[in-house]
């Protein structure tokens, strides 16, 4: 699987220090990738440009519109490609005052208690959850709702991007979910799987598959390209002593992989290995 012994397959870096008081069971909110009780969430670029963060409201809404977006378009690729499991992924949006304990661990061997302004976006192959369609799940991505809020101000995970604004937290999303298409797809077929920073690589490339598909459906603004590149810039820039991940010319490139046309055939052929 993506995350081997339930390890955390992260946006950026290891995990932050957790503060001791933030202990306890987390309150699951999402029940898969829609909000029960929510408004038809507004399309991408609803948001677009905000000047300043938009509301927790608002932010939840324009995740739910991405993750039922990524959704929609990878279930489609995996039909063309004659796949029978669907990339399912349970969603858990943590709001202001709720937090969620995922089952995966840190290197530490912690598993963390994450609340809404945890420094950190990840995806846990081992979570458990249902569907909005209550069918069971086994893979989930975890989304503070207060951190991806700051995106849209240029703050990714405490680094400053060159190029704030809403699709920041959008390619943020589309990178984890990413991971679970490359976990679906590897449970599905067997064999190996991407290891060592491919792990990553691939994640980057998903998302870049995914902007061209939002491109095709007239979703993308003039900006989101550049906004994609500052927010993997930002994060490789100052984490490339880490361990954890490449340059910013490596994320880049993977990005651009998937989002020049080559489809996800061509992050298969550049990072399953």
């Amino acid at each position: 699987m993506v995350i081997i012994a339930g390890v955390l397959a992260l946006l950026v870096g290891p995990l932050p220090a957790f503060a001791s008081d933030q202990s306890g069971g987390g309150a699951d909110r999402s029940g898969g990738a829609e909000r029960s009780g929510r408004a038809e969430p507004d399309p991408l670029e609803g948001l677009s440009g905000a000047p300043t963060a938009p509301s927790v409201a608002e932010v939840e809404q324009y995740v739910t519109f991405v993750v039922n977006d990524l959704q929609k378009n990878w279930a489609a690729w995996f039909r063309a490609q004659g796949i029978a499991k669907e990339p399912d992924v349970v969603v858990h949006l943590v709001g202001p005052g709720e937090s969620y304990r995922t089952t995966c661990v840190d290197r530490t061997g912690t598993s963390p208690v994450v609340t809404s302004e945890y420094q950190n976006l990840f995806y846990c192959s081992t979570d458990t959850g249902r569907a909005a369609d209550g069918t069971d799940v086994v893979g989930s991505m975890v989304l503070p709702v207060v951190t991806l809020q700051r995106m849209w101000s240029g703050d990714i995970l405490g680094f400053r991007s060159s190029v704030p604004g809403d699709f920041a937290a959008a390619v943020s999303v589309a990178h984890e979910f990413g991971h679970s298409v490359v976990d679906e797809r590897g449970t599905a077929l067997g064999g190996s799987r991407p290891t060592g920073q491919n792990l990553e690589l691939i994640a980057d490339c998903m998302a870049g598959v995914w902007m061209a598909w939002v491109q095709r459906e007239g979703l993308l603004e003039a900006g989101d390209v550049e906004e994609a590149i500052a927010t993997l810039e930002a994060l490789s820039g100052t984490t490339a002593t880490s361990g954890w991940n490449r340059s910013g010319g490596d994320r880049v490139q993977a990005l651009n992989a998937g989002f020049s046309g080559g489809g996800p055939e061509a992050c298969i052929g550049a990072y399953w290995k």
